[in-house]
This record gives structure tokens, sequence and C-alpha cells, in this order.
């Protein structure tokens, strides 16, 4: 069985877009006895499904009937509302005849690949929207197939519920690392648990340490060899699902879209990644375990000894090099004067020095209790928990129909 696709303006096929009513949270009451009459307060979050907290339903004037599509203009955070709601700022509503829960889901996922276009400099504004062109199938009348829509959101249920079962299997049941995985958790609730959980089997004596150059150059030794990423205009790239695009970007470790493979501009996993320039995200590290195609704002360190969590250990120590960089203070240029301390080899309380690659006074560092030191904190995942993630993810990205239908080629 195959499908015809056809293009559609966003802006032909909806009735209705608007900005909703707006209402300031330091206006709201909290802390009332409701009675079981709440309704959702809609902002510009990217977690909650948009909804920053729920409220009182004190006779607003301006609540939204659910049954709704919402898209935060300044961040291009979208969702599909199925409960009345009332808005924060800058909250765009999206209404139409067509519009139900599987095709309000369907339709936000193909917004949601729009959103590497806006920024706050670069609003998703009602204009801005109303341009989205997307591909729908289409019937043998050219008319888009919501019923085609609609039968394949309705399978994805059982295979997105048995996901969902195996990442709980895989936590093993601890709520902290369902909602860490399915990013539910906020960062300062993540902390306030690590806080009150902390039983690590490993104590830091940095006192120990020792100072590394953190690249390698012709003047001394270091910790990992540089190369620059190679992407210098994301518009040229296919849209796809052969390996991510990554650029100066904070969150999400730096993944902007998916996209088709140009083996011209790819970079190899098991890295450094380092945001070079960018406001808001210069001077931001992740480790990368997969191979990826990546913005010339971005650079990569290489060595035989890393590992995910080496690399989790020392992208830790790099972030407190971040407060000195922005935009005006590029990374890049920085990168090769920097010196980060290190736990490093000893036998019999003393150095092991020898002729290394990592440091000019010989000085090794101790990269397996980097591995001890990760795994023992609390909410480190075990090896067969990060195997059966991997699995899940995998399956996800090379397998999951939902790219293939929003791709145009189910056949």
């Amino acid at each position: 069985m195959s499908f015809r696709w056809n293009k559609f303006l966003l802006d032909d096929i909806i009735d209705d877009i608007y900005k909703g009513k707006a209402y300031r949270k330091s206006d709201l009451k909290y802390g009332e006895i409701c009675e079981g009459k709440v309704i959702n307060y809609v902002t510009r979050t990217d977690k909650y499904n948009g909804i920053d907290s729920i409220i009182c339903n004190s006779c607003f004037s301006g609540i939204e009937k659910g049954n709704a599509i919402t898209i935060g203009d300044t961040t291009s955070t979208i969702f599909y509302q199925e409960n009345d709601f009332i808005c924060g700022d800058h909250i765009v509503v999206i209404r139409a005849k067509w519009l139900n829960k599987l095709t309000g889901l369907y339709i936000c996922t193909l917004l949601k690949k729009e959103k590497f276009k806006y920024s706050y400099g670069r609003a998703f504004n009602i204009d801005n929207i109303r341009k989205v062109t997307l591909y729908l199938p289409v019937d043998e009348n050219n008319n888009i197939d919501w019923k085609i829509i609609e039968e394949f959101m309705n399978s994805m249920e059982p295979i997105i519920s048995a996901e969902i079962k195996k990442i709980i299997e895989v936590s093993e049941g601890n709520k902290n690392i369902i909602d860490t995985l399915s990013n539910k958790v906020s960062s300062i609730d993540f902390e306030k648990w690590t806080n009150r959980s902390k039983n690590y089997d490993v104590q830091l004596n940095v006192s120990l340490w020792k100072d590394f150059y953190l690249i390698r150059t012709d003047e001394h030794k270091g910790l990992l060899d540089f190369e620059n990423c190679k992407c210098g205009n994301a518009s040229n790239l296919e849209e796809g699902i052969d390996v991510f695009y990554r650029g100066a970007k904070k969150n999400n470790n730096g993944v902007i879209k998916s996209v088709t493979v140009d083996k011209t501009l790819l970079t190899k996993g098991n890295c450094i990644f380092f945001v070079c320039d960018g406001d808001g995200s210069c001077g931001y590290t992740n480790y990368v375990d997969d191979d990826f195609i990546g913005s010339t704002t971005t650079a990569v360190g290489y060595d035989k000894n890393l590992n995910r969590l080496r690399g989790l250990f020392l992208v830790t120590i790099l972030d407190k090099e971040k407060f000195k960089y922005s935009h005006g203070r590029k990374y890049r240029v920085s990168l090769n004067k920097l010196k980060i301390k290190l736990p490093v080899k000893m036998k019999n309380n003393n150095y092991i020095i020898n002729d290394n690659i990592y440091s000019d006074e010989g000085f090794v560092p101790d990269f397996e209790f980097m591995d001890y030191f990760i795994k023992s904190l609390p909410y480190t995942l075990t090896a067969d928990q990060l195997k059966a993630i991997d699995d899940i993810y995998k399956d996800i990205l090379n397998d999951y129909p939902m790219n293939r239908l929003i791709q145009g080629d189910v056949g």
C-alpha cells in the first residue's frame, strides 16, 4: 500500500489563528480550595505540554476551549491542548474543523520540525506560522486524507505504550530516572533529589589533581586532538532521519534537527562537542557518542581513551569554564590555552610519571577513576540500563514509522 502526498499552506487548511488573552502568572491566585473546578495555565514552557500550572477556575474572561494547537511565538513551543485553558503571554492559538487529538498531535509534530528556524530574534509569529508548508497524505481527489492520519496515529498507541513500558522496566520503576529520560523533571527538582540521595562510594580529593592543557598543540601536550565541524550552511542540508545536525545550542545535546547524511560534512562520534560561538550558548560542552553533522560554530575533541563515562566527567568540569565566554569572547580561540584539573594516576602515594601524550610534566589522567566515580553516583544508570536505553532510541530513530510517514515515503 502506498500514499500520495501534496503540499499545503497551513493558512489554507486552518479556520482561525489568533493570540490568546494573556494572563500574568503574578495575577493568578494559588493555594485556594478549588472544589474540582480547575483549569490549565498554558505558557511558553517546553515541558508538561506547555502547562505551567493548574489553577482554580475563577471565572476568567479569556478561557480557551480545548481541542486547539498552542504555539509560544518567541520560543516555538508547540502543543495540542485537549482541555480548556487560559494563556500566558505570547501564546498563539490555532483552530480547525478537522482538529482532534489524533490530527492535532500529528500536525504538532510537523510544526515542530520548523522550530530550528526561529528564536527570540526571529519569532514564530502568526505571519510566519501561516506561511508554513506541510506535506500531507491525500486521497484520489487530492484532498487531505485525515482518516489515514487518524488510523496511523491510532496504530502508534501500542508502539508508544510498549516503549514507555520498556523505559519503566529499564529504570526499575525509579521515578526520577523515568522523569529524566522523558525530560519531564526540572533541573531544580533533579538537584533536590540527588542532594537527598547522595551516598557516593568515591570521594574527591581535588588537592591531588593536576593541571592539563585541554587541547594538544605543537607547543604542548594535552587531553584532546581538536577538529572543527564542517557545515557552514544548514539550509543546504536535506531533512531526513540519517544523522543529527548539531549547532550552537545549549540544550538537547546540541541537536537542532535530523537530516540526510552528507559524508563530506560528517563528524565522528565519541567526542567532546564544543559550542564555540553564539549568544547564550557559547562555551557549552557535551559528550556526543554518535556520528553527526556539526555547524562551523562548533568543534570537537577526540582521544583514544575517551568513552561515555569519561566524557560526562570532563564536560562537567569544562562547563565550570562557561561563564568566561560569550558571543564577544570566542571559545575557539581560547581552547588552546585552557587548562583543567583532573585526577591523576598514583602508586604508593606517589604520582606515576611517564612519557605520554597528555602532560609535558608526565602526569597521566586517571581515566579508570573517572569511570568509577560516574558509576558511583546515585542517579547513574547501570551498563545494562544504558544498553537497553540505547536499544530503545535506536529503534525509534531507525524503525519508527512516524519518521517515515512524516517524510512522506510510507509504503
